[in-house]
């Protein structure tokens, strides 16, 4: 890979773009309010499977999943609150900053193998990837952490039952 001091720059940018946009959607979109709808909605789903095995009048499924549709619509709301930060500030990168900070610059910066790359493409590239090394370790330790919660509380409560 041939890369120069402008297409490190780029990358730089990038991930600090993927990482402060990361930073500000999960503080937000609540995250464990959206985690707890699903929740719920997981267990209304359930429900609502039951009643359809059990062949419940319709009336009672229709509410069933009235309440279902109600409680996507809120954690869309959670969602979508972080949207309204990342996209204003990747147009506010991409469309302002970027060109500003490289006027003149044309062509590629960066190469890969044959690929070629121009300042915006190795910039949505850098920030994608970012992104997603940013959501796969939050998601690791985030599972990680619940796994020690219930084990330590698992344990916690076989120290009551002995004593």
């Amino acid at each position: 890979m041939i890369i120069g001091t402008i297409a490190l720059e780029v990358v730089i940018l990038g991930v600090a773009y993927a990482s402060v946009a990361f930073f500000l959607q999960r503080k937000v979109s609540n995250i464990d309010k959206v985690n707890e709808i699903r929740n719920k909605i997981n267990v209304h789903q359930k429900e609502l499977n039951e009643m359809m095995k059990n062949k419940v009048p319709n009336t009672d499924l229709e509410k069933k999943q009235q309440e279902m549709m109600a409680m996507l619509s809120e954690s869309m709301k959670y969602q979508m609150k972080g949207m309204f930060v990342v996209v204003p500030m990747f147009i506010l990168f991409y469309y302002f900053l970027l060109p500003t900070a490289f006027t003149g610059i044309s062509g590629n910066i960066a190469t890969l193998f044959t690929l070629g790359f121009t300042y915006q493409t190795l910039f949505v590239g850098s920030a994608f990837v970012t992104g997603i090394i940013l959501l796969i370790s939050v998601t690791i330790v985030t599972k990680l952490n619940k796994a020690r919660q219930s084990a330590n509380q698992g344990s916690a409560s076989a120290n009551d039952a002995k004593a």
